[in-house]
């Protein structure tokens, strides 16, 4: 079994890897379609739908929806009007639903300064959390906190910046 403990997302694709020592020889390249993919086994595909179109009044029904389709994951997309122009939920709604549900919440925060805010969203129930390489001056120290808090790390890009800005942090 191969387990990854790192992820960029990229406007199409999600770039995968193990680690930082063999971040270039081992990567994967898998598209994204409407849902997140996440590649935790060579052979296993782990489905993560974004809630982000839901009817937010019926959010912990959607999510129950999200699980008896089978999905493994639920992505939750937190953006802040600051570092995308769009604004959408963020750390109440996050802990709210996580009282009332027991899925892997997958978080891409989308917002400026996401090291002050990192340890708050996994204390709301992030399992897995996302954070923009373009919004932090110290991506690296940023997933090592993440990590620390207990949660899985993740960076995402944006269209504009190369693949290869974050294979000396994966």
């Amino acid at each position: 079994m191969v387990s990854f403990n790192s992820l960029v997302t990229l406007p199409t694709v999600k770039v995968f890897s193990t680690g930082p020592e063999n971040a270039k020889s081992k990567a994967k390249v898998v598209p994204t379609l409407i849902a997140m993919v996440h590649i935790t086994d060579i052979k296993m595909v782990k489905i993560s739908p974004s809630v982000l179109a839901c009817d937010l009044a019926r959010l912990a029904d959607e999510v129950e929806d999200i699980k008896n389709a089978g999905a493994d994951m639920v992505h939750l997309d937190v953006m802040d009007g600051a570092f995308v122009t769009n604004i959408s939920f963020g750390l109440p709604v996050i802990e709210s639903l996580r009282r009332h549900s027991d899925m892997v919440f997958d978080v891409h925060i989308m917002i400026e300064n996401p090291e002050a805010y990192a340890e708050r969203f996994i204390d709301a129930g992030a399992d897995i959390l996302t954070f923009h390489y373009e919004a932090t001056d110290n991506p690296g120290a940023l997933l090592d906190t993440i990590r620390e808090c207990g949660a899985f790390a993740s960076v995402s890009i944006q269209p504009g910046t190369p693949a290869e800005a974050v294979f000396d942090i994966l």
